[in-house]
């Protein structure tokens, strides 16, 4: 009977780290989510900026040549 127990606490232990490794790991997945939004709104940006330059270097430059 007390082996039973000891058993029982045995698994609870393990499953008592297995969550908190699997809490660690949501963690960082969740911050590695976290860094790749702010660098797609980064590059989003960037993108928007060199699109709006372009349209006015377009338009500056090209476009009464045509």
């Amino acid at each position: 009977m007390q082996q039973a127990q000891q058993q029982v606490q045995q698994i609870q232990n393990q499953a008592g780290q297995l969550n908190t490794q699997q809490q660690q790991q949501l963690q960082q997945a969740r911050q590695q989510l976290q860094q790749a939004q702010q660098s797609i709104q980064q590059s989003q940006k960037y993108l928007c900026q060199g699109a709006v330059s372009f349209k006015t270097l377009f338009w500056k430059y090209l476009s009464p040549l045509g």
